[in-house]
C-alpha cells in the first residue's frame, strides 16, 4: 500500500509538470479574452470575436470560469492555473474513493488518473468533473443522500453558472429518481420538490432558458463527431488508462452485477455509452467507475475463497497487473514529458508571426486556421477572427447578406474545394490568410490523417494554387505558419 501511495504522488508531480508545461488547450485565449470582456463590459449578447456571425446569440455557458479565469491569470499565470484545474481533476477522483476498501483501490485509481491525463488543462470542464462527483456521492449514498438532498438546489444553481456540464447532473438526478419509484412504488414528494427545484436554479443565470438551448445545440450536432478531435468517438483516441479500465471494469461490474443498485447500473452503462461517444465524455464515467470497480473486485476477491487457492492465484494476479498499470501509466503520463522539447507551443502555434502580424497589420479581415481561432483573440485582439473554438455548431436559417449561416461549414467546404475561397474573400473583405506551414508542404494534421481514414475519398486541396487564384502572395513564412497577404 505504502508502494502504492508513493506511486500514485510520482504520477500527479509528473502530471502537474506536464499539464504545466504542455501546450496551450487552443480554447484558452477566447476562455480568458471573454473573461476580461465581461469583467470590463458585462455580458456580451452576440458574438464579439468574428466577423463571419457577429450577430449571432452567443451563449458563454461558462462565464464565471471565464471571470475567475481573467481574474487569476494575471496573478498566478499559466503555470499556477495548470496546477489549479489538474488538482481539480484529481479531486474529483478522490471524492469517490471508497475510503473502507482501501486495499483495492490502486489498480482502478492509477488507471483513473492516468485515463485523464489526456482530457486535462485549463478547461472548464473539469470544474463538471468536480461537481458531478460531489452529485455522484450525495446521489448514491443513502445516508448522505437524506442529509445533504436539500442543498442541490444550491449546487445547481453554482454549476449552471460555471459550465454546461449542469445538464448531465440534471438527467442524472432524474434518472435516480424515477428509478427509487419504480423500485419502491411510492413517490417521495420531497425529493421531486427538490429536483424541480434544481431545475429551476438552472434558470438562474445570465441567459435564463437560452442555455439549455445552447447546450442542446452542442449535444445534438452529431457533425462535431466526425469534425472535432475531442468530440471523436472514444475509442479512436489512444488512452492506455481508459483502454485498460474499460474491460476491467466493465467484465467485474458484469458478473457481480446483483450486488449493485438498479440506480449504480443504470448511471454505469447510461454514461459509458455517453462517454464512448464521444471522448470528451468519457471522464463522467471514469469518475463513477472509480468506486464501482474498487467494489467489483473486493466483490470477485470474496468469492475465490470459496474455491481452494483462488486466493492466492487472485493475490498474484492482482501483483502482475498492478505492475502492468504502474509501467503503463508511467509511460502515458512521462512520454509527453520526454516529447516536450518537439511539441512545444512554439511549434504549434504561430508565435512568430503574431510579431510581423502587430508590426504589419492587415487593413482587412483576416482568414486562419480553426484551431489558431482562440489564440488570435487572445494575442490579436483588435482582429476579428473567421472562425474559432466556441462556433462547430452554430448555424441559422436565415441572416444578413454579410453574415455566415454557418461560419464552421464554410470553413470546411473551403478546405474540401466545395466552397470558392474567392467568394468567400470578397464578401468579408479578407486581404490576409495565416496558415500552417503544412499547407504548403502537404503534411497533413492528425485531424486530416483520421479525416482520410473515415472519410470516403476527402478532395485534396492545393493551397499554393488556390492563394494564386485570390492573387495572394507569401509575406512571411517560419516553421510552424504562413501569412499571405493581396498583392
Amino acid at each position: 500500500m505504502i508502494i502504492t501511495i508513493i506511486f500514485t504522488c510520482f504520477l500527479l508531480i509528473c502530471i502537474l509538470g506536464e499539464v504545466s508545461l504542455q501546450i496551450v488547450d487552443p480554447d484558452f485565449g477566447w476562455h480568458l479574452t471573454v473573461g476580461r470582456l465581461i469583467v470590463a463590459k458585462g455580458i456580451p449578447k452576440t458574438d464579439p470575436f468574428s466577423y463571419t456571425m457577429p450577430s449571432y446569440p452567443f451563449v458563454d455557458h461558462e462565464w464565471l470560469t471565464n471571470v475567475g479565469i481573467a481574474y487569476l491569470y494575471p496573478r498566478i499565470g499559466f503555470i499556477g492555473l495548470s496546477i489549479l484545474f489538474t488538482l481539480l481533476a484529481y479531486f474529483s477522483l478522490l471524492l469517490q474513493l471508497p475510503l473502507l476498501l482501501k486495499k483495492w483501490t490502486p489498480i482502478p485509481f492509477i488507471l483513473g488518473i492516468s485515463a485523464l491525463v489526456t482530457y486535462m488543462g485549463i478547461r472548464p470542464q473539469i470544474i463538471s468533473w468536480v461537481l458531478f462527483s460531489f452529485l455522484l456521492v450525495i446521489l448514491l449514498q443513502e445516508k448522505l443522500w437524506k442529509k445533504l438532498r436539500f442543498f442541490l438546489p444550491l449546487l445547481f444553481l453554482i454549476w449552471v453558472n460555471l459550465h454546461g456540464g449542469f445538464a448531465l447532473g440534471i438527467v442524472a438526478l432524474g434518472i435516480a429518481l424515477v428509478i427509487k419509484v419504480w423500485g419502491t412504488k411510492k413517490i417521495q414528494i420531497g425529493d421531486w420538490i427538490i429536483f424541480a427545484l434544481c431545475i429551476a436554479a438552472t434558470f438562474c443565470n445570465p441567459y435564463t432558458y437560452r442555455i439549455w438551448w445552447e447546450v442542446w445545440v452542442s449535444l445534438s450536432d452529431t457533425s462535431l463527431h466526425w469534425s472535432i478531435l475531442e468530440w471523436f468517438p472514444t475509442l479512436f483516441m489512444f488512452n492506455f488508462g481508459l483502454i485498460a479500465l474499460l474491460p476491467l471494469s466493465a467484465i467485474l461490474v458484469f458478473l457481480n452485477r446483483k450486488q449493485f443498485s438498479v440506480v449504480e447500473l443504470v448511471l454505469y452503462v447510461a454514461l459509458l455509452v455517453f462517454g464512448l461517444s464521444s471522448s470528451r465524455n468519457a471522464p463522467f464515467w471514469i469518475i463513477l467507475a472509480l468506486p464501482i470497480t474498487v467494489r467489483a473486485i473486493v466483490y470477485f476477491y470474496e468469492q475465490t475463497k470459496a474455491i481452494p487457492g483462488a486466493t492466492a492465484r487472485f493475490n498474484k494476479a492482482y501483483i502482475f497487473y498492478l505492475i502492468f498499470v504502474m509501467v503503463g501509466s508511467s509511460w502515458q503520463v512521462l512520454s509527453p514529458l520526454l516529447a516536450y522539447k518537439i511539441n512545444t507551443n512554439a511549434s504549434f502555434y504561430p508565435q512568430q508571426a503574431m510579431v510581423y502580424l502587430q508590426k504589419h497589420p492587415s487593413s482587412g479581415q483576416m482568414f486562419s486556421e480553426y484551431d489558431w481561432g482562440g489564440y488570435l483573440i487572445w494575442k490579436l485582439p483588435e482582429k476579428k477572427v473567421f472562425i474559432d473554438g466556441r462556433m462547430p455548431s452554430w448555424r441559422r436559417e436565415a441572416t444578413n447578406s454579410y453574415e455566415s449561416k454557418y461560419a464552421f461549414r464554410d470553413y470546411q467546404d473551403i478546405f474540401t474545394g466545395k466552397l470558392s475561397f474567392a467568394s468567400i474573400v470578397k464578401k468579408y473583405n479578407i486581404d490576409t490568410v495565416l496558415v500552417r506551414s503544412a499547407r504548403i508542404t502537404n503534411k497533413p494534421t492528425q485531424l486530416e490523417i483520421l479525416e482520410k481514414i473515415f472519410v470516403i475519398n476527402p478532395p485534396n486541396l492545393d493551397f499554393q494554387t488556390l492563394m494564386r487564384e485570390v492573387k495572394m502572395e507569401i509575406v512571411y513564412k517560419d516553421r510552424t505558419s504562413v501569412i499571405y497577404r493581396k498583392k
